[in-house]
C-alpha cells in the first residue's frame, strides 16, 4: 500500500477532514485493497461516486496520506459503508 497505514491523515480537497481506520489486504488475486476512513460529516456531501482516491506523500520523504476529490454535483452522495472503486467510506 506504498507505505500508508492505519492512523494516517485523510484530505478531502486539500483539507484535513479524517482518518484511516484501518486495510484490509485482499483474500486473493484480482481482488482490491479496502481503506476503511472515518471522515468528518461535512464530506458527506461533497463526496460523490465520481469521486477519485489516490495515495500521495507529504513532500519529497513525508508521510503517505489519502487525497480524495470532490466529485460532480449531478452524481450520487457517497453514503457509509458504500464501496467505490479501491476505498470504502
Amino acid at each position: 500500500m506504498a507505505g500508508l497505514s492505519a492512523g494516517a491523515d485523510v484530505q478531502v480537497g486539500g483539507v484535513h477532514s479524517g482518518t484511516v481506520r484501518s486495510i484490509d489486504l485482499p483474500h486473493g488475486p484480482g481482488e482490491k485493497v479496502t481503506v476503511i476512513m472515518d471522515l468528518d460529516k461535512s464530506t458527506h456531501e461533497i463526496i460523490k461516486q465520481d469521486s477519485l482516491a489516490s495515495i500521495e506523500t507529504e513532500g519529497l520523504l513525508g508521510n503517505q496520506y489519502m487525497a480524495i476529490s470532490f466529485g460532480s454535483a449531478g452524481q450520487a452522495d457517497v453514503k457509509n459503508g458504500t464501496r467505490s472503486g479501491a476505498f470504502r467510506l
